[in-house]
């Protein structure tokens, strides 16, 4: 309906008022910048790589080890083991 009417006014397409445009075009602009300084920020502290070291083999706690500090930290805040 709205298609056969705009020509006839002189418009061939519906454009959004200008603030919902200036309001999408910040929108849109924020989150390229943001994630932009995001993968510069993880690349130079070569986050990747930190995440790679810290699950390598022999550098994570024994099970036995992660058992010990789950109870502990349970009992210290809830009063007992759960």
């Amino acid at each position: 309906m709205l298609d056969e009417k705009l020509p006839s006014h002189g418009n061939d397409k519906l454009v959004p008022p200008h603030p919902i445009l200036v309001g999408h075009l910040a929108t849109t602009v924020e989150a390229k910048v943001r994630k932009d300084i995001e993968e510069r920020v993880l690349r130079e502290a070569n986050f990747d790589g930190q995440v790679r070291e810290a699950i390598e083999p022999g550098t994570m706690p024994a099970m036995s080890q992660l058992d010990w500090l789950i109870s502990k930290t349970q009992t210290q805040c809830c009063g007992s083991a759960l």
